[in-house]
């Protein structure tokens, strides 16, 4: 009986650390979540339109999908900064391509906010 309850109290016990552990760990590695939080920030900064929004989604999600494989390829820390580094200004040049001047300048102006 002993027994029973001592791997009962285990089991509830493993089961509500993964259920309060999993929530905070999706959040932290979700990459998704971070696409979709600087999706809304640059719609609300910069007022995309619904077709610039979803221009901007498919390129930031096919960026993270690029960075995936950078890690996955580049065993090298300088060769994989590189890459990212390559990366992150081909990501923002296509970004910056489907802005108006407006946006872009206030993109721009923004950038120069964080920079200082």
């Amino acid at each position: 009986m002993k027994n029973i309850l001592r791997t009962a109290a285990v089991a509830v016990f493993a089961l509500l650390t993964v259920a309060f552990m999993s929530p905070a760990f999706a959040q932290k590695n979700n990459m998704s979540g971070n696409v979709e939080q600087r999706i809304e920030r640059m719609k609300k900064h910069l007022n995309l339109t619904d077709s610039q929004t979803e221009e901007v989604r498919t390129i930031l999600n096919n960026a993270r999908e690029q960075a995936r494989r950078d890690r996955d390829t580049y065993s090298d820390k300088e060769a994989r900064r590189n890459a990212m580094k390559s990366l992150r200004e081909e990501t923002r040049n296509k970004i910056k391509a489907l802005l108006t001047p407006e946006q872009l300048k206030k993109m721009q102006e923004a950038a120069e906010r964080r920079k200082k």
